[in-house]
């Protein structure tokens, strides 16, 4: 089970993953070749999102809803 590591959801595409920690932290790792973990390079990269909810990832891109109702966008034409 994912949760005995802290991580509360994760979602995946392709080559890159974007994680949600049971403390409300979002990582990402994998291929960051259209910026879709949110910084340049590689990662893991931690991302400052208050209180994320949901996140959905896709080919290119990461979506992030927060518990406000805020979507945080990254990654190409984000």
């Amino acid at each position: 089970s994912i949760g005995m590591f802290g991580i509360a959801k994760c979602s995946t595409w392709d080559l890159h993953t974007m994680c949600v920690s049971k403390d409300g932290k979002v990582t990402g790792f994998g291929d960051n070749a259209s910026g879709q973990l949110g910084f340049g390079g590689a990662g893991p990269f931690p991302m400052e999102i208050m209180q994320p909810i949901q996140i959905a990832s896709g080919g290119y891109h990461t979506l992030i809803l927060t518990k406000e109702g805020h979507v945080y966008a990254c990654g190409r034409v984000a």
